[in-house]
């Protein structure tokens, strides 16, 4: 599971998830290849964002978007070995909202 920490519009997107598995997992996946996706769809309107993904390793970034609420998952905070925080960074956008399809390219 992938848990929206923050979002800065649509170019940059943190989750907070767990690295519970060593052979499979998202975490493990993007370990190995940091292409990635979201979608977001509200009845018939759609957002689909592709692009790539970083762990976030500094400790002012994580405690700046851990929640408390964290906590049920991680019993031992940002010190939790299985805590990873991840940075999706878009490259591309495609809305689809009122049957109106646009897609944006990010630097």
């Amino acid at each position: 599971m992938l848990s929206i920490a923050k979002a800065d519009g649509f170019s940059d997107v943190y989750f907070v998830t767990s690295k519970r598995s060593a052979l499979n997992g998202k975490a493990t996946h993007f370990e190995a290849n940091p292409k990635a996706s979201v979608c977001y769809f509200l009845g018939g309107d759609s957002v689909t964002l592709i692009g790539n993904v970083e762990f976030i390793e500094d400790r002012a970034v994580q405690e700046s978007i851990w929640k408390e609420t964290d906590r049920k998952f991680f019993k031992k905070g940002l010190d939790d070995p299985k805590f990873r925080l991840i940075h999706f960074h878009t490259i591309e956008a495609t809305f689809w909202i009122e049957g109106k399809l646009r897609t944006c390219k990010y630097k």
